[in-house]
């Protein structure tokens, strides 16, 4: 047996979107499978779950916060000579053998 069936589902949008050319992509996330299955005077009947995701995709808009109180950090230029303590303790420190 076979039902075939429709569904309205209630969206929330936390926003609207500028564009009226909005694409909705609605994916099974879980096949439906019956729960619970009865018998009641000669009728079957039964519940489906299902899971959907469902997505509104469109333009939108989003602001980013800029922090200008940054810190300042050295930049090293190839040119510049390491100090051979700093060097030493580079080359004690960094282990190759994770690579093999």
């Amino acid at each position: 047996m076979t039902n075939d069936y429709q569904e309205l589902v209630q969206l929330n949008k936390k926003e609207e979107l500028d564009s009226d050319e909005e694409e909705i992509i609605v994916r099974s996330l879980k096949q439906p499978t019956v729960i619970q299955a009865d018998i009641n005077d000669g009728t079957i009947i039964y519940t489906v779950e299902k899971e959907l995701g469902i997505e509104i995709v469109g333009n939108a808009k989003v602001k980013i916060a800029v922090d200008d109180n940054e810190e300042e950090w050295d930049v090293l230029d190839s040119d510049d000579d390491l100090d051979s303590d700093v060097q030493k303790e580079i080359d004690d420190e960094v282990v190759e053998e994770f690579l093999n």
